[in-house]
């Protein structure tokens, strides 16, 4: 009976126009996803999908993440925000959702950040887009991806710290982060569905889980489950990129990472010598140290404020009963500064500092190398050319004149 129910509703659904809004989390494979989107696009399009191209680039933003027009902000040189080439951008951005919509019954939009963004005054897309959908006559359907809290949290807080961000991301020591409540992220999550269901429906919204057990149920992955949440079925014409390693760091070197962002004197991003030292000390990390930034006290704790939230969402999202997510606690220790491998990481991650910059130096010597070479040979080549002229002035004196 289920099973013939899905099958009717894919069915009304397949023949509806529809905008699925892939709106993250951030760490829930949102950008293999993309990455995913714009390689199979020709695939959708047979299928009667589009995964448009915003041709406009923003700032530290790939273009592969096409819904950034929704939340994207635009600032002068001087830091000051530029509303009006926002809102050009947003109208601009619908107008390439019209354009799909005369082709394809499916559009697809894509952005990370447009889960926290939900989160303040940026909500207001969700009124513009539905809005824009009552006017041109499609749906729109919201799609998230979800994980625990605490590991949501603690990988977020790592990507930040590992990337660079300034300000509140990577800011404090992980007691005073967490006596923040967590800046700049939305952990209560039943509240921000509720708050976007409001808008576009509680029937258009589709909860995901991005956890291993629910992504691999049926031998599936977070592609076929993705597939699956925007109405499709995986099947042999799809193909799958192999994905960039992208190591976490352990906690130890999160917290050297931290404080070398918050040394004044330092203005650089994952790209800098400082970056990737950490990212080459990260693909070579100690896995001896298995530990948590949480207690397993602290940790019970930190997951009974989301309890209550998590089994709504479960209960009128996912329409089943019990807890949300699989929540195993693993019996670690909780992580020190002090901690015995402190010590070897340091000396581990200044080392490989050490190493780039003697790197950089080698590139720069044999550079100059070659420019000196360059340079003899060209000397050597004009000596040669006046010692020829001195042998035969004739010569020499024929070729000025034929030259002038």
């Amino acid at each position: 009976m289920y099973s013939n129910t899905v099958t009717i509703i894919r069915r009304i659904v397949s023949r509806m126009k529809t905008l699925y809004v892939h709106v993250g989390q951030p760490k829930t494979g949102t950008t293999a996803l993309q990455v995913f989107c714009l390689k199979n696009r020709k695939v959708l399009n047979k299928k009667g999908y589009e995964y448009p191209f915003f041709e406009y680039k923003y700032k530290h933003i790939n273009r592969r993440r096409n819904g950034h027009f929704l939340v994207g902000i635009v600032r002068d040189e001087d830091g000051n925000r530029l509303k009006e080439e926002e809102a050009r951008l947003m109208k601009e951005g619908l107008a390439l959702v019209e354009d799909a919509f005369r082709k394809y019954d499916h559009v697809v939009l894509s952005d990370e950040r447009l889960w926290h963004a939900s989160k303040g005054p940026l909500f207001a897309y969700w009124n513009v887009l539905k809005e824009h959908s009552e006017k041109h006559g499609y749906v729109v359907k919201m799609i998230v991806y979800l994980r625990r809290q605490d590991v949501f949290a603690t990988s977020w807080r790592n990507q930040m710290i590992k990337n660079g961000f300034e300000g509140a991301y990577g800011q404090y020591r992980w007691k005073e982060w967490l006596e923040k409540d967590t800046p700049g992220i939305v952990l209560d999550y039943y509240w921000l569905l509720e708050k976007i269901a409001a808008v576009i429906g509680k029937e258009n919204v589709k909860v995901r889980i991005y956890d291993r057990a629910w992504l691999e149920r049926d031998g599936g992955n977070i592609y076929t489950d993705f597939l699956d949440a925007i109405d499709l079925k995986w099947d042999d014409s799809f193909v799958i990129e192999p994905e960039d390693p992208n190591p976490s760091l352990t906690l130890n070197l999160q917290e050297i990472k931290r404080i070398v962002n918050n040394t004044p004197e330092y203005e650089g991003d994952d790209g800098d010598l400082f970056g990737k030292a950490i990212r080459r000390c990260a693909a070579g990390k100690n896995p001896d140290y298995p530990c948590s930034m949480f207690s397993v006290e602290e940790l019970k704790a930190f997951l009974a404020k989301y309890e209550e939230s998590n089994n709504k969402i479960a209960r009128e999202y996912l329409h089943r009963e019990g807890p949300l997510f699989d929540m195993t606690i693993k019996e670690l220790d909780k992580w020190t500064e002090n901690n015995p491998y402190m010590y070897e990481d340091i000396i581990r991650y200044f080392t490989q500092v050490a190493l780039l910059q003697q790197e950089r130096i080698d590139k720069l010597q044999q550079v100059d190398i070659r420019k000196l070479k360059e340079g003899v040979a060209a000397n050597k080549a004009r000596l040669n050319k006046i010692t020829d002229m001195a042998k035969h002035p004739m010569k020499a004196a024929k070729h000025i004149i034929r030259k002038k």
